[in-house]
């Protein structure tokens, strides 16, 4: 027989909340997509109907459904949640056009994505909760891929400050760097991932402890 484990009583409060919210978003946003401009924005429309039906299914999870997998239930909702507002923001470059003029999505975008990120780590939660020894393998993974997510980061904000420090190199100097730099890189990152997946191995039901 399959063993079922109902998340705590929090985390379904929690997503229960937080897929309810996104779900009255939903509606809000697919009938401003559908009415408030001359034309039906269609892409923003259809994603949001996926969003809507991620919020029902992430209610249902509150109501103890799914019991036999509820961290990947919940994180098919963040994903969902997650994917559809970035390809509903791009689709309708950046705005929604009304009679009025065309309104910036970039809110809309930041509040879905904030969401979709609770919601995945509350999906976490649930499956690395399940075994203390979780904890430490997620630390090691945090270790190692930290600091290479904290660099891209760095990049990714401020990529005119990494040009001028490489600018000013030789360029075979930079070129030793970035190969040597890129390597450690991928190391790093690989460990970080195998310490990750054995983390949430450690939470599979026929392993975690009673």
């Amino acid at each position: 027989m399959e063993r079922m484990v109902l998340p705590s009583r929090t985390v379904r409060i929690s997503v229960g909340a937080l897929s309810a919210l996104v779900g009255l978003s939903a509606v809000v946003v697919g009938l401003a997509a559908a009415f408030a401009g001359p034309q039906i924005n269609w892409v923003l429309f259809g994603f949001e109907i996926a969003t809507l039906l991620a919020a029902v299914i992430g209610v249902l999870i509150a109501r103890g459904m799914f019991a036999d997998g509820p961290g990947l239930a919940i994180a098919c909702v963040a994903g969902t949640v997650f994917i559809a507002a970035v390809l509903g923001w791009m689709g309708s470059r950046q705005s929604l056009a009304t009679g009025s003029g065309d309104i910036s999505l970039r809110w809309y975008l930041v509040g879905r994505v904030g969401v979709a990120a609770v919601l995945g780590g509350l999906a976490g939660w649930v499956v690395l909760c399940r075994d203390r020894r979780s904890w430490p393998l997620l630390t090691r993974s945090v270790l190692l891929g930290g600091p290479v997510v904290l660099l891209m980061g760095v990049y990714a904000v401020r990529p005119e400050m990494v040009r001028r420090v490489l600018g000013g190199m030789p360029g075979w100097l930079s070129g030793i760097m970035l190969t040597i730099g890129g390597l450690i890189a991928v190391v790093l990152i690989s460990m970080s991932v195998h310490f990750l997946i054995r983390a949430f191995e450690q939470g599979r039901f026929e392993e975690a402890k009673a």
